[in-house]
């Protein structure tokens, strides 16, 4: 605590109320790597997918294969162009 009583107060660390804005740039930080990672959860599922179930099956891959791993990897970059967006709200 500074000597007004705020944490940052005195000019040294930003405060970080939800109220402020480096409170609202912490926030949407967290948001955006969180929605990043579940991204990236998502599209290597998509990429590992076919792979797996070869080792699984030991055939070829089938239809169904494909089309769950495409389906993954868009889910995947849907996330990432989420978290991507809430990123670039940023304030400066």
């Amino acid at each position: 605590m500074s000597a007004g009583g705020h944490p940052g107060a005195d000019g040294g660390t930003p405060e970080r109320t939800p109220d402020s804005k480096a409170g609202r740039n912490e926030a949407r930080k967290l948001a955006a790597t969180f929605l990043n990672n579940v991204g990236v959860g998502f599209f290597l599922a998509g990429l590992l997918q076919p792979a797996l179930a070869v080792l699984r099956d030991g055939g070829p891959i089938t239809g169904g294969v494909v089309l769950s791993a495409f389906l993954l990897s868009v889910v995947g970059l849907i996330f990432g162009a989420a978290g991507q967006r809430n990123a670039r709200r940023l304030a400066d």
